[in-house]
């Protein structure tokens, strides 16, 4: 599978992404577009983009991460507004929106709030549910000026080796090393930083309460793709969205965990693959 680096301009912003077949026609077939979590960016799906034989795939490192550019306002609307018009620009018809993370959450709300631009969703170990521990630990990091005076010694030139090497133990050991290292470089940064702190604080909870009550109304084909043995999130996390969705069908990848992608590329890929079969 021919996978190429490339840049565009998005929104008036520079976006760096991969592309899995170019020049395939997204008109023989659905269109994937892969959309990261934290703190990670487009290289999350190298292991998957390489087995999607014949299946035309974008996958952008989102404003703020990776190579792209920082967003304006880092708010799910505005995450919305870069989809679609990432979609008309590499012009993907018949679109599959995939979404891992802090993703999955940016791709269930971009369905829930334009489902007839799509033709399914995929969504991996992701979670739209309210999480009082979650949220306890990201409370220091949101606090005025704390994420800040992070982000700025977590790039400095006297921590950010020690950073990134803590940060790679996050990741699997099956983790290709080329795979790692571009997961983990920008993170020497303090930019990288800045933004993971500018997109938890663009997470609204009253407009993130008010995307979870139309879970009921999606008339979409959904596939819950969960990693078994995920440390991040609660094991009743899928069998809950399961129930939200009316039309989602949910497959475990055993010991897949958090980073499922990396873990079992190929079991992550063959369960992607088979829902497209159907959709």
């Amino acid at each position: 599978m021919s996978i190429e680096r490339d840049s565009r301009e998005i929104l008036g912003r520079e976006v760096s992404l991969l592309r899995a077949a170019p020049g395939l026609s997204a008109g023989g077939g659905p269109a994937l577009l892969f959309l990261h979590g934290v703190p990670t960016n487009s290289a999350l799906w190298l292991p998957v983009l390489g087995r999607l034989e014949g299946v035309c795939a974008v996958a952008p490192d989102l404003p703020g991460f990776g190579a792209s550019d920082t967003p304006h306002n880092p708010s799910i609307s505005a995450y919305h507004r870069f989809t679609s018009e990432l979609a008309r620009v590499e012009g993907l018809r018949d679109l599959v929106l995939v979404g891992h993370d802090l993703g999955g959450l940016y791709a269930l709300t971009y369905a829930l709030a334009h489902p007839h631009r799509l033709r399914a969703l995929v969504l991996l170990n992701t979670t739209i549910y309210p999480d009082p521990m979650v949220a306890l630990a990201l409370v220091p990091l949101l606090a005025p000026g704390f994420g800040e005076t992070y982000s700025w010694l977590a790039g400095s030139q006297r921590y950010r080796e020690l950073v990134v090497r803590g940060l790679a133990t996050m990741y699997p050991r099956e983790t290709p090393s080329d795979v790692l290292r571009e997961l983990t470089a920008p993170y020497g940064q303090t930019s990288s930083w800045l933004s993971l702190v500018r997109a938890f604080r663009g997470l609204n909870p009253l407009r993130v309460l008010g995307w979870k009550r139309r879970m009921a109304g999606l008339e979409l084909p959904v596939l819950i793709l969960w990693g078994e043995g995920d440390p991040y999130f609660p094991p009743s996390v899928p069998e809950r969205m399961q129930r939200d969705l009316p039309d989602s069908r949910l497959e475990y990848v055993p010991n897949g965990g958090h980073f499922l992608m990396l873990k079992r590329p190929r079991e992550t890929t063959e369960a992607m693959l088979r829902f497209l079969e159907r959709v």
